[in-house]
């Protein structure tokens, strides 16, 4: 029942019966319900199965497993089917080795797509039973909420025809810069989405700054003809002063030959 409609039924089972044959009743030779339940059944195995893996592997390999596992699963804790480029994206070398280990081992299933092959968890009971697993899923439920809506942006974006006045400005983008510095990795469609919204602020923010220096010349150029017509009226009075003292000289000194 447990295994019904897997896609990797026999596997799943193979590991169950390993463990459960290890716990087995020898004195009546028989497979008991109590062993089944004291390995936590199938999804107990698998988890079993899964920590062995692990353990096998280099403190890098073990960080790209973590990545891998958790880009496997939604934001809602329920398996995500990937392609192969979308899990091995930003993450370094040791990610496609990862991937081979883990479809080898069986915790991780591949399947045909329609351009390239998909993976996703062999199991949705990995996500509940796997107490590494879902301890990684809780430490890390902040930065997978965040990426499940910047991935959701980024991908319709890029369907699109990536257009600017879509990708996220202002409060959204500073919001999603600082989240996005807490991230390890970040798919490549997300960091160009990010990126482009980075771009449009940076452009807004030079054409503001163009406005704003035109508008001081403007401010500049108004004054200084303010300060040149003020200069041009001022001597234009002081001329006129002249003309006028010097006409009333002119009258003072004709009056006074007049006189003489």
């Amino acid at each position: 029942q447990e295994v019904h409609a897997e896609p990797a039924a026999l596997p799943l089972l193979q590991f169950a019966a390993q463990q459960l044959w290890q716990k087995r009743d020898r004195r009546t030779h028989s497979l008991t319900r109590s062993a089944y339940a004291s390995i936590g059944g199938v999804a107990g195995a698998l988890a079993h199965h899964a920590d062995g893996v692990l353990k096998a592997m280099t403190p890098t390999q073990g960080e790209a497993t973590r990545r891998i596992l958790l880009r496997l699963v939604t934001a809602d804790s329920t398996r995500q089917v990937c392609t192969r480029t979308e899990l091995t994206d930003g993450l370094g070398p040791d990610a496609e080795h990862v991937i081979e280990r883990l479809t080898r081992e069986r915790i991780v299933l591949t399947r045909k797509g329609r351009q390239e092959a998909e993976l996703e968890l062999a199991h949705e009971s990995l996500i509940r039973a796997w107490s590494r697993l879902a301890r990684w899923l809780d430490e890390s439920r902040d930065e997978r909420a965040f990426l499940d809506e910047v991935g959701q942006a980024a991908t319709l974006w890029q369907r699109r025809g990536q257009p600017e006045h879509e990708v996220w400005h202002g409060a959204a983008l500073a919001d999603g810069l600082r989240q996005a510095r807490r991230c390890v990795a970040l798919p490549s469609h997300v960091r160009a989405f990010l990126e482009a919204g980075q771009r449009r602020d940076q452009r807004r923010v030079r054409r503001r700054k163009l406005l704003l220096a035109g508008g001081m010349a403007v401010l500049a150029l108004v004054a200084i003809s303010a300060v040149v017509v003020s200069l041009a009226l001022r001597r234009r009075e002081h001329e006129t002063r002249l003309q006028r003292d010097r006409a009333q000289q002119q009258q003072t000194e004709a009056l006074r030959q007049r006189t003489e």
